[in-house]
């Protein structure tokens, strides 16, 4: 299999990466994933793609820098599961006019080692693929009659639960009884959750194989309430909107006008996660480094140092624990660490920053409890929300008070000033704090939301109120059932929500201010109160306050919305004298990057 692989830096363009089998094909191959990595074969992707059987094409990555990255393939089932593997060391500029990488059996079974598994589905919330964890060769036959639905079958890691009268050594998926080896968890018709990987366990109620990741995850967009941030493959971060807190990073590509996405030209390990807040931004390497740059209003460097009025242009190292993921909100930023714990930094006010504090700034990270099994984090306006690998839920911070408001979904409109579980669910998979509301996703793919409804529509359940503060805001977790869809990610801003489902289809909805909603409606306050399409082929999408910024498949930047600074990084900005008619941009408009 050859895979033409275009603009690497490289003097034979465009080369060939060529994918060689050792002793053939496995059976039951149905495609090739293909990955350049950073660090090691074990490390960070920066770029991705599946090519299927029988096609000779499929990857064109922007170019990359100098270095020296790991070319890695494997060869997939249709389930996801990797029957054999190959990697090589590349190193840029490339000068051969091929790159091998022979695959070789895998030495051990498929195994669930991505961070959830659900049946039926291949994916994982940053859009990747995963083993579903289910040997599907292997058919027990029909099970044996049993009695007591969920009750042990016998002893032992095998012996299965009883199901709809008939006991299953494994999993029940409706149709089969399929061989599990180990976490056995058949209480529901299709919850499988079989050779869980030794550093995964099966979370019961829901038999899913959940693990603690070690390595970053990617995080290519970061918005704030002005600007822009992107990452693109070997290329340093760009960003676009206001600069008045030097949150941009300098030095810097420079562009016409300063209206486009520049370059940060400083040099140092790309970054591979990147998020901001109102007054600084903030990029993890490979290898788990944080870095920070921008004001140190409230202690957002999260340096230690308390002094509100530092400028810190470059980005810095913060600290030497090395993190997994970063999100930032609008006045503090939170964190979780490679051995699974949790930290926050910056105002403290209403509790967000989850340690029992309402008054004052952390000035450095700290860590909400002695937790080592934090998943993912989302920092809101002035309130917190995250998953554990156990499936549960937590919030903290701001709840509403007289506002009613509920945006922590514990059941009340009090404020939290530690992290409070979200009733007793063991599914959830990703969380998103906006606002005054909250939206997450579930295992099933299944979206929630709750917390203000009023009549903005940010909810997406069709239930428009009468004003903010209205009793039709949520203090519990609601699904989204219109339209009827499994979502792969969600983005929760100030007064929209967008969406991205299973198959690459983008969402939002809410108050579409400045055109944030990117459906092409005007004026640009039109609600939208449940799910509307905006396009297909997309990847990822983030929301800022009154702007919206998404990476289609390709990878390639839009935004839309607001253009105010810049922000869009669209090469438009409005003039003093335009007043009500600033042309805000109401649909997805293709960012516009600036590189040295």
């Amino acid at each position: 299999m050859s895979i033409v692989v275009g603009a690497l830096g490289c003097t034979a363009d465009p080369a060939n990466w060529l994918i060689s089998f050792s002793g053939g094909v496995p059976a039951g191959t149905v495609s090739v994933h293909a990955e350049i990595r950073t660090g090691s074969c074990e490390g960070a992707a920066i770029f991705s793609d599946d090519i299927a059987m029988g096609e000779g094409t499929g990857m064109t990555p922007s170019e990359l820098a100098d270095g020296t990255y790991y070319f890695y393939a494997e060869a997939r089932s249709a389930n996801c599961g990797a029957l054999a593997t190959g990697c090589t060391v590349v190193t840029a500029p490339i000068t051969t006019e091929s790159i091998n990488v022979t695959l070789l059996p895998a030495s051990v079974p498929p195994r669930c080692e991505a961070p959830m598994c659900n049946t039926g589905v291949c994916g994982r919330p940053d859009g990747g693929q995963m083993d579903l964890g289910v040997d599907f060769g292997v058919d027990l036959g029909p099970p044996r009659p049993c009695t007591g639905d969920g009750t042990p079958c016998g002893s032992g890691a095998t012996a299965g639960r009883c199901h709809n009268d008939s006991c299953c050594p494994g999993c029940w998926d409706g149709t089969d009884c399929r061989a599990g080896t180990e976490n056995v968890q058949c209480g529901d018709e299709g919850a499988m959750c079989t050779n869980c990987a030794p550093t995964a366990t099966c979370v019961a109620a829901t038999g899913m194989c959940m693990t603690t990741p070690t390595t970053v995850v990617p995080q290519p967009l970061g918005l704030s309430v002005q600007n822009s941030f992107v990452l693109r493959p070997g290329r340093p971060f760009a960003s676009a909107g206001s600069d008045t807190s030097r949150q941009r990073g300098s030095p810097r590509a420079s562009s016409a006008g300063g209206l486009s996405f520049e370059e940060y030209s400083g040099g140092g390990a790309p970054l591979v996660a990147i998020a901001a807040t109102q007054f600084s931004a903030y990029g993890l390497t490979s290898g788990g480094q944080l870095y920070s740059w921008g004001t140190n209003s409230s202690g957002l460097l999260g340096t230690g140092s308390s002094m509100t009025i530092t400028v810190q242009a470059t980005p810095a190292v913060v600290g030497a624990t090395l993190w997994r993921s970063i999100d930032g909100g609008d006045t503090h930023a939170c964190a979780i660490a490679q051995d699974g714990r949790l930290a926050c930094w910056g105002n403290r006010a209403d509790g967000r920053v989850g340690v029992g504090a309402t008054v004052g700034t952390a000035t450095a990270p700290v860590f909400v409890d002695g937790s080592t099994n934090w998943a993912t984090v989302s920092a809101g306006l002035s309130h917190t929300c995250a998953t554990k690998t156990d499936g549960s839920l937590w919030c903290w911070g701001y709840n509403g008070g007289s506002e009613r408001s509920g945006q922590l979904g514990v059941g009340d409109t009090t404020s939290r000033d530690f992290p409070t579980r979200v009733g007793t669910d063991t599914d959830w998979s990703s969380v998103a704090a906006g606002n005054a509301h909250t939206c997450a996703i579930k295992m099933s793919g299944a979206l929630y939301c709750w917390g203000e409804a009023s009549s903005w529509g940010r909810l997406g359940l069709g239930m428009p109120g009468v004003g903010p503060g209205d009793d039709a805001d949520l203090r519990t977790p609601e699904a989204v059932t219109t339209p009827a869809l499994t979502w792969r990610s969600v983005a929760a801003g100030q007064f929209h929500t967008c969406a991205v489902a299973v198959g690459g289809d983008l969402y939002c909805w809410g108050i579409g201010v400045r055109g944030a909603l990117g459906l092409g409606t005007a004026p640009s306050e039109t609600v939208t109160y449940v799910p509307t399409m905006v396009g297909s082929d997309w990847a990822e999408v983030e929301v800022g306050w009154t702007h919206t910024c998404a990476l289609h498949t390709d990878r390639s930047a839009f935004c839309w919305g607001q253009i105010t600074n810049g922000r869009t990084g669209t090469g438009v900005n409005p003039t003093p004298d335009m007043g009500p008619a600033e042309p805000d941009i109401f649909v997805p408009t293709a960012a516009m990057i600036a590189m040295p």
